[in-house]
């Protein structure tokens, strides 16, 4: 297997499809993604410790209007 990061970031990119039993570490760093990547969505900020905090008003995504 490859190291748990790559293997996460691999299993991840399937979305919300995915359910992984385990090793404990590559399901942790699985989670951590997709509750990284649902947050971005939402417009909330990734901050130290895990914790999240709501982007402030007025701003801009990193998506290019236009692109999708």
């Amino acid at each position: 297997m490859q190291d748990p990061e790559s293997f996460a970031e691999e299993v991840a990119s399937n979305g919300a499809d995915v359910v992984v039993l385990g090793p404990p570490d590559v399901r942790e760093a699985v989670v951590r993604r997709l509750r990284g990547a649902l947050a971005r969505q939402q417009g909330h900020l990734d901050l130290p410790g895990g914790a999240t905090a709501a982007a402030p008003a007025g701003a801009r995504s990193r998506r290019r209007e236009g692109v999708r």
